[in-house]
């Protein structure tokens, strides 16, 4: 191998291994079919839950690049809109994180709800994708075919024969009304989700930390912080954190300063909005941080 190559593989080496952020986020998305039981106090969807990092660098090109999930979960949630409670119903995984389920979206589920009981049935795979399942995971298509039942109090499952329900899933499925989630789910916590940072992906308290100073992550993996760790840290960890972001927010003045020096009114202008960004940020943080 020639040198130059040699050179090449070791510049590329650390490039190739670091292409994600090594901070995280988190993403609960909820757009897909829902059912209400008969008096609309309660419904039923399917809650995709993650943790992921975004990429970086390289890894960007040529469209952006692709997430890297540390945590991936798919489940049926129930929601009783008298308790304010979320509970989940069944995990669906095995369907949604096979590689033959590429033809499966969140919305593919068929549901009926009553007071006591969920019944629930995967939708039937494309022509195409149904030689993939057979070749790759036989067994996925025998659990594709069957009907759910899961009982409300005692989250019993088990499946049916449906062949005397035949209207069972007759209503037409409905959208994931964003109205809905705004108003019933927005105040629900990260551990409501069933989202534990200290079971599914721990770091240190300095890693915790540093999400808050540097404003990494996104906002919602960074509230999670505040409700399971930073709720339990001391004083003196508080301070500290308000103590980093005060000389985080003195470099960020100090580049905005030099703005003068740039001639490009568009970068001059994303400096200084960088700056007042961050002036607001830790204004909110000192007081949750107090409070």
């Amino acid at each position: 191998m020639k040198p130059k190559h040699i050179f090449l593989i070791i510049f590329l080496i650390p490039l190739l291994t670091s292409c994600h952020s090594k901070y995280l986020n988190l993403g609960i998305r909820t757009d897909g079919t829902i059912v209400w039981n008969k008096d609309s106090t309660a419904f039923v969807f399917v809650a995709r839950k993650k943790l992921y990092k975004r990429p970086k660098g390289i890894a960007t090109f040529p469209d952006g690049g692709k997430t890297k999930n540390e945590f991936l979960d798919f489940s049926l949630c129930y929601y009783n809109i008298k308790h304010n409670q979320l509970s989940c119903l069944a995990d669906l995984n095995e369907f949604y994180q096979s590689m033959a389920y590429r033809w499966l979206s969140i919305s593919q589920v068929k549901l009926s709800l009553s007071d006591t009981v969920l019944y629930y049935r995967m939708i039937q795979p494309y022509d195409y994708d149904l030689k993939t399942i057979k070749e790759r995971k036989p067994d996925l298509l025998t659990m594709v075919n069957k009907t759910y039942k899961v009982n409300l109090i005692t989250l019993k499952k088990e499946t049916i024969d449906t062949v005397f329900l035949h209207d069972l899933f007759k209503n037409k499925r409905k959208r994931f009304n964003k109205s809905i989630a705004s108003q019933y789910l927005q105040d629900l916590k990260c551990s409501d989700w069933g989202i534990e940072l200290s079971e599914i992906h721990p770091q240190s308290k300095k890693m915790y930390s540093n999400y808050i100073i540097e404003k990494e992550g996104n906002e919602a993996f960074r509230e999670c912080i505040f409700q399971q760790v930073i709720s339990s840290f001391s004083k003196k960890d508080r301070e500290y954190i308000v103590e980093q972001m005060k000389k985080k927010e003195k470099e960020l003045y100090n580049i905005f300063k030099k703005t003068d020096k740039i001639k490009n009114p568009y970068q001059r202008s994303l400096r200084e909005e960088k700056y007042n960004s961050y002036i607001e940020y830790m204004k909110i943080i000192e007081y949750k941080l107090n409070n």
